[in-house]
């Protein structure tokens, strides 16, 4: 966990790692575009967190 005012008031920076391992097919760029789009708005849905640009 990082905290700095380059980050802003009351702002911490953080790192996930998410494995994915499909099973049943090999990925499509399309696919994996889809699924990382899932996995942030449900961290923001969850935690508030947003993807940092």
């Amino acid at each position: 966990i990082f905290e700095g005012a380059s980050l802003g008031a009351a702002k911490r920076s953080i790192a996930i790692e998410v494995s994915i391992q499909p099973l049943e097919k090999t990925l499509t760029d399309e696919d994996f575009e889809a699924l990382a789009k899932r996995i942030v708005e449900n961290v923001n849905k969850q935690t508030g967190g947003v993807l940092r640009t």
